[in-house]
């Protein structure tokens, strides 16, 4: 959890191009890092899916399958979020969190 907070107000790691380029169209990110085992991570996905189809630049990130990413963020456990803007983390939310607070996180 400390790990991933103090990420908060530093330059954001290197990205995979896809997500740069979305990152540069939309100037802001924001990731949320899941696993397919994790039940917080289900009952999340429906919520951020939803989002994800009224919002382009929410991303869902399976941490097993992209372990690198995972681990230049400091990501420790899922499910969590990750708010980028300006090519700086904003935010870290590590756990499930409600619909409310991913909304926030969106504007």
């Amino acid at each position: 959890l400390r790990g991933s907070r103090r990420l908060v107000g530093q330059a954001m790691p290197a990205l995979p191009e896809d997500l740069m380029a979305r990152l540069n169209q939309r100037g802001r990110l924001l990731l949320y890092f899941h696993s397919p085992h994790c039940g917080p991570c289900r009952r999340m996905t429906p919520i951020i899916e939803a989002a994800a189809s009224r919002h382009d630049h929410v991303i869902k990130v399976d941490v097993s399958r992209s372990t690198d990413l995972a681990r230049r963020m400091n990501v420790m456990a899922t499910p969590t979020l990750v708010r980028i803007a300006g090519y700086r983390i904003t935010e870290v939310r590590v756990g499930a969190v409600a619909a409310e607070t991913i909304e926030t996180l969106l504007a």
